[in-house]
């Protein structure tokens, strides 16, 4: 990337891992943000429509792209007949930009400044981050168009996705992906699903949003592909169940592209908007050119502290992750201990 680009790249990046409310107590507030996710799946509803509709607003010119990118059990839960608030919500969504409406929408990893307690193949999965630009991806009415975090327009071309040629997909339909772009190699790599082929995902754990997202995608012909009616390839980034072998070869296997640290994804998660504790990310010199303690140094204040996760070795990490059997027995201890 040239100069300016890097800087752009360096801004995003950092602003996607900040921590709401310093890193102290991130395992209390996971736990609370598990328990307050069961109550709040009308929430997530609620998003999910705005961004719907907000697919369906017509672009204006001042939105798109400039020449070369930006550098910055199942419920299925179907679009169906609105609620007076979903409504109230519509109409508000329709006068709104769509850059205004998608900025902000990306779940955004925290710094793992607390090794999780749960850390195991039944709660977490791990996943490589490539150096790359993070962005929804939307398929709607014939088009595909790439969102950076704050809203603008990075890509707008055809795809094979649903909906996003005008050879593919329903009328009235939306895919919406998070992805992350990387131009180089004319690649966007597949994190989740948020809405795919009208069946909204807000309202699913991580581990059916993953397991849909990339079945999905195995299942379109030509999609991880360069062609005339897909100019961009959609490849899933690969994930694996938190072991330690899991671990080690995430840390030590090439990837076919640069790594920019480790990402852990509590399997019970909703999609939620901006920076979450069940998001995690970890990076050492050996898998980021972007060390940690480089970002932490020039951090505001109240995250300072962040300095203390370059503690956390692969190793320490490794050492953490309970089988299955002794997070279980470590539960039973707790529950019969209260």
């Amino acid at each position: 990337y040239m100069g300016s680009a890097n800087r752009e790249y360096s801004t995003m990046n950092r602003s996607q891992t900040q921590v709401r409310g310093g890193v102290d107590g991130q395992s209390l507030r996971r736990k609370e943000l598990l328990n307050r996710q069961k109550t709040e799946r009308n929430l997530a509803l609620i998003q999910a429509r705005s961004l719907f509709l907000a697919a369906d607003v017509p672009i204006e010119d001042t939105e798109l792209p400039s020449e070369g990118v930006m550098q910055e059990s199942v419920m299925e839960t179907e679009i169906t007949e609105p609620s007076s608030q979903i409504m109230e919500d519509e109409a508000s969504a329709r006068h709104t930009s769509p850059k205004r409406q998608f900025s902000h929408q990306l779940m955004l990893p925290e710094w793992m400044a607390e090794i999780p307690e749960d850390l195991s193949p039944s709660k977490w999965c791990i996943l490589v981050r490539p150096k790359a630009i993070r962005c929804l991806v939307i398929a709607r009415k014939g088009m595909t168009i790439s969102r950076a975090k704050n809203g603008r327009i990075i890509k707008k071309h055809h795809s094979l996705l649903p909906n996003g040629s005008h050879s593919s997909g329903n009328k009235g339909a939306a895919t919406i992906l998070d992805c992350f772009f990387d131009e180089s190699t004319f690649t966007y790599f597949v994190i989740d699903v948020l809405c795919w082929n009208r069946v909204m995902f807000f309202d699913c754990s991580t581990d059916v949003r993953f397991f849909w997202a990339r079945s999905k995608l195995a299942d379109i012909s030509g999609v991880d592909k360069l062609s005339p009616i897909n100019p961009f390839r959609f490849v899933p980034l690969p994930c694996y169940t938190c072991s330690v072998e899991s671990l080690h070869y995430c840390y030590t296997q090439p990837f076919g592209f640069e790594k920019d640290g480790l990402l852990f994804y509590h399997q019970e998660a909703l999609y939620t908007a901006g920076p979450s504790p069940l998001v995690l990310v970890w990076m050492d010199p050996n898998c980021s050119q972007r060390y940690y303690s480089e970002i932490a140094a020039d951090a505001p204040a109240h995250t300072k502290k962040l300095e203390t996760a370059t503690l956390w070795s692969i190793e320490q990490i490794a050492n953490a992750i309970h089988t299955d059997t002794a997070v279980s027995q470590q539960q039973d201890t707790v529950a019969m201990a209260t």
